[in-house]
């Protein structure tokens, strides 16, 4: 399926699975853009179901052209049992084809919600009904009823939708066994039930983590009340291997401040660190309408609403006190920044009377004026940042600010090499690469040759711009460590409720590497390579200590060998926990397709 990117992150396009379609081109708000869906299958009738990641999801036209004559073999990959489309009723179903539990730890759960009733049936109470097999459960959900499926024991909940939002739900276990059965899962439209969907129930249990003390480990976009609601959170928070919490104080108001600052109050005695989230100048402008002062002048007298980088005035001033006011509630140990309102700036600056007085004042062309703004602006969101940590009498919060890298080092208006590390701390590459893990293993080494240190915190997701198999989550976090990351953070928790099992393989990265944390942090990212150029190599090495990771990324050729810098006396494989005898400085083994293997070695 095709993905429409936002401009930030427009690189990633490649006009095959990635489209970015700039809104402006045409001159337009609106446009239409033939998308080509390639299915290698044969078929008198096709169905194109859409499921979107977003809100909006629009399908205008579809043509099926007829292609060329196959072999006899060419369907074979489609010969199988099909799936269930049903085209009326309320559907109520998640994402993906299982239900999974983590053994020790609930985690959460959502549905999508299909409203496909009559309009008079849309007039009744909904309902979510799921019926799980003993003793798996839900965690925050206390109404139920015991029954039975057959011979089998089952427990059912009934949850009322309100206006059809999505409940979230956390799945919790009882007792572990190798086979729970089958989970039944469906709507109730006033006593009515609808179409039903079954689904194995899988079972895993997530390996035990001691607190990081050197490793940044976050999930950054996940708010306060995301956070309050999950059962017995910090405990939950803490064996997932999350040692910060996120808070968003730009929307604390009366109703909700003292519960939210008790949360930080809480986090802090816990040991968590606190990031403060924050998206200044869109903030700004969220109730400013088009036309007003923040806005560039556009010579043709048309009001649009395009950020002026070179603004300054009342609402700027207010803008940069609320910073301050936020730092001084919130008390953050981090504060990560979003600032995505400049990717226009070199088009629309240049038609703005303000930007163009401003400009021929600082005897600069428009490019440099522009650079200028935006290093200007970090400048001026640092002092308010030191001005809130004052009156909160709190240390200086590390900062940094979404996709600010120097692999690649103009970021709109921002340059790079200007910001860093005057204005921000750290590198904050996106990589909502759609589970392509060696891109991360790229990034992620380039920032570190050009930084020499490990101030790299990336942004990864369990999902956004493209769902993908939860296994490669604990493989991207390998790759980030292993290649001169100082912490990972994560876009955002909603896309982690597809399954538990995102949080599962992210624990499971994070476990292999824990007994080696001051290792991951001290040693030196290596240039080591094996004997098949089919695989991807990470190894980081300090004194005669070694990680090494080795992935099949691309499907090639399992076999490698390795000349390895030192004698070792330990080989371990991390992941299936195996010691094996030192053979000598070369090591041969095998890696199979679409997998990993995770050693650690020890010299003499």
């Amino acid at each position: 399926m095709k993905m429409c990117l936002m401009p930030a992150e427009a690189r990633k396009s490649d006009f095959k699975k990635f489209y970015y379609l700039p809104e402006n081109a045409l001159g337009t708000r609106t446009r239409v853009y033939p998308f080509e869906l390639k299915i290698n299958a044969g078929a008198r009738y096709v169905i194109l179901k859409l499921t979107g990641e977003t809100d909006w999801v629009f399908c205008d036209e579809m043509a099926l052209i007829e292609g060329d004559g196959k072999s006899e073999d060419y369907n074979q990959a489609y010969k199988k049992a099909g799936i269930s489309i049903p085209m009326k009723g309320l559907i109520i179903q998640p994402r993906l084809p299982e239900l999974a539990f983590m053994s020790n730890i609930p985690a959460p759960q959502r549905f999508n919600v299909e409203d496909m009733r009559d309009k008079e049936e849309r007039k009744k109470a909904a309902s979510l009904v799921i019926e799980l097999p003993e003793p798996v459960r839900l965690a925050n959900v206390k109404e139920c009823v015991s029954i039975k499926r057959g011979d089998q024991k089952y427990v059912r909940y009934t949850i009322p939708l309100k206006n059809l939002n999505s409940p979230t739900v956390y799945l919790a276990a009882g007792t572990v066994k190798d086979s729970y059965g089958t989970a039944y899962i469906y709507a109730l439209s006033g006593d009515q039930k609808q179409p039903e969907t079954s689904l194995p129930v899988r079972m895993v249990t997530a390996p035990l983590l001691e607190p990081f003390k050197r490793l940044h480990i976050s999930l950054a976009w996940m708010s306060e009340g995301q956070a309050m609601n999950w059962p017995d959170f910090f405990t939950n928070w803490r064996k997932l291997g999350f040692n910060c919490v996120s808070t968003f104080p730009r929307y604390w108001n009366p109703d909700n401040y003292k519960d939210f600052a008790k949360f930080v109050e809480n986090a802090h005695e816990r040991n968590f660190k606190v990031i403060m989230n924050e998206s200044p100048i869109h903030y700004m402008g969220e109730k400013q309408k088009a036309g007003s002062e923040i806005f560039c002048r556009h010579s043709d007298g048309e009001k649009r609403r395009n950020f002026c980088p070179s603004y300054r005035g009342t609402f700027f001033i207010a803008e940069m006190n609320r910073i301050a006011r936020c730092v001084e509630m919130s008390r953050p140990d981090f504060v990560f920044f979003d600032i995505e309102c400049w990717h226009n700036a070199f088009s629309t600056a240049p038609k703005c009377s303000r930007c163009i007085e401003r400009q021929k004042k600082s005897g600069k062309n428009m490019e440099e004026y522009l650079y200028d703004c935006g290093s200007e602006l970090m400048r001026e969101l640092k002092a308010e940042i030191a001005r809130g940590a004052a009156a909160a009498k709190i240390n200086m919060p590390a900062v940094g600010c979404y996709d600010r890298q120097p692999l690649i080092p103009t970021y709109a208006i921002n340059l790079f090499q200007r910001d860093y590390p005057k204005f921000i701390d750290m590198a904050q590459p996106s990589l909502y690469v759609g589970g392509r893990v060696r891109e991360v293993h790229e990034n992620i080494r380039a920032n570190h040759k050009l930084m020499k240190n490990k101030q790299i915190i990336p942004w990864l997701t369990s999902g956004c711009y493209g769902e993908f198999d939860s296994y490669k989550i604990e493989f991207m976090v390998l790759e980030a460590f292993l290649n001169g990351a100082g912490g990972i953070t994560y876009f955002e928790w909603i896309n982690f409720t597809d399954s538990p099992l995102d949080f599962y393989y992210h624990v499971k990265a994070l476990a292999s590497l824990q007994p080696y944390e001051d290792l991951v942090a001290d040693g030196e990212i290596s240039e080591l390579k094996g004997s098949n150029p089919d695989l991807t190599y990470s190894a980081i090495k300090k004194g005669n200590e070694m990680l090494l990771l080795v992935g099949n990324y691309s499907r090639g050729k399992p076999s490698t060998t390795i000349k390895l810098p030192f004698k070792p006396n330990v080989i371990k494989d991390l992941r299936e926990n195996k010691i094996y005898e030192a053979v000598g400085e070369t090591l041969t083994f095998m890696v199979e397709p679409e997998n990993i293997r995770l050693f650690y070695f020890k010299g003499m």
